[in-house]
């Protein structure tokens, strides 16, 4: 079951960073399977995007898949009143994957001294 507060935090991550989310997502698999979930952050995560839900439940039947498939795949839970800098930081640890270049507001992971 979808949680209508967390499909309302992507949503509201998406209007303040100006990234594509669809929330909440249907996905469908290469064997037909329809996998729905919170959302689908398109752009970070993997050559086709990330899936989120906060329930690793819902994501566990699929992860193999959907990494096979160019998925990354979280289980992650946002506040409402999510905090920005905590959210480019998830989304700087997930990675760019879109085309083109990345926001300006992300961090350049890979020049991180750790």
């Amino acid at each position: 079951m979808i949680d209508i507060d967390q499909v309302t935090a992507w949503k509201k991550v998406a209007a303040e960073l100006d990234i594509r989310v669809v929330a909440p997502c249907d996905i469908t698999l290469p064997d037909g399977t329809q996998l729905i979930a919170t959302a689908h952050i398109q752009d970070f995560g993997g050559a086709n995007g990330l899936i989120a839900d906060p329930d690793w439940a819902v994501l566990t039947p699929y992860g193999d898949v959907l990494v096979a498939s160019g998925y990354g795949v979280s289980a992650v839970s946002l506040d409402l009143a999510f905090d920005r800098s905590g959210i480019i930081e998830l989304l700087a640890d997930w990675t760019w994957c879109g085309k083109g270049p990345a926001p300006a507001w992300l961090p350049d992971v890979s020049s991180d001294p750790e």
